[in-house]
């Protein structure tokens, strides 16, 4: 039977490509793709409105680099400090890269994270948007469910599969408010 990490790493791998996602930096939790957006017209908190086909950095956490967090911290707490600030450092970066010009010119930044990070990134300055239970959603939550089975079997045996902390929030960012709180 084939190893179900292996596989998750084949198409995390191919999605990279085929997407074009980057690494921020060595050993940071987030890639990104600078991308258009093409999905419904969002109103963020600041009064950004982000149109379909504008210009949108799109962040993804790095699997692998959340299982090693996981395994140098044990989890827990120190795991959820760690994380919260690796995510401030990643989004310091891409503040930087936006002031300086090295990403192209984008609107604001979004994410999709599993409900039990909402929290988190509220904290991190994100708006959140609820996303509706489609086939799209439901199948995002499926994979989100099976990296959790990989990275951390504890949580997966106590969540249950229709948890709300599994289904997708889509966050969002506008780039005026991550250079008014990230750029040092």
């Amino acid at each position: 039977m084939p190893n179900d990490l292996a596989i998750d790493r084949f198409l995390e791998w191919a999605f990279e490509k085929l997407e074009r996602i980057e690494h921020l930096y060595p050993g940071s939790l987030y890639r990104y793709q600078a991308r258009v957006h093409r999905g419904p017209e969002r109103r963020l908190s600041d009064g950004t409105v982000v149109r379909r086909k504008d210009h949108v950095v799109e962040l993804h956490l790095d699997n692998d680099r959340v299982r090693e967090l996981m395994e140098e911290t044990g989890g827990g707490r120190r795991f959820a400090a760690r994380f919260l600030h690796a995510g401030k450092e990643g989004l310091s970066e891409v503040a930087r890269r936006a002031a300086e010009g090295s990403i192209a010119e984008f609107v604001a930044i979004t994410a999709n994270t599993p409900g039990r990070f909402a929290p988190v990134a509220r904290s991190l300055g994100y708006d959140l948007v609820e996303l509706p239970r489609s086939l799209r959603y439901l199948t995002i939550a499926h994979i989100q469910r099976g990296v959790l089975k990989r990275y951390d079997p504890d949580s997966y045996a106590r969540i249950p599969a229709d948890s709300p902390e599994l289904f997708p929030v889509e966050v969002w960012m506008s780039t005026e408010a991550l250079l008014a709180r990230y750029l040092r």
